[in-house]
């Protein structure tokens, strides 16, 4: 999966991910629970050059300029 958006449109609200249902979520949660950081973080930049920033960031050796410049 490359994208958030791959079948279903998820949107930035007043910062935070809007999924337009339970299953799409839960659905996204399953497909990437077991994904690594740096693999998160691909799936979050677009939202994260919009204004969002997760409560637990996936930070690595190359985004954590990005993620602490956020906070």
């Amino acid at each position: 999966m490359n994208s958030l958006n791959e079948n279903e449109e998820v949107l930035l609200v007043e910062n935070r991910l809007s999924f337009t249902s339970k299953q799409q979520l839960t659905e996204l949660f399953n497909k990437n629970a077991s994904a690594s950081n740096e693999v998160l973080f691909k799936l979050l930049e677009p939202y994260y050059e919009k204004g969002f920033l997760s409560l637990r960031p996936p930070v690595t050796e190359e985004n954590e300029e990005i993620i602490f410049n956020r906070i």
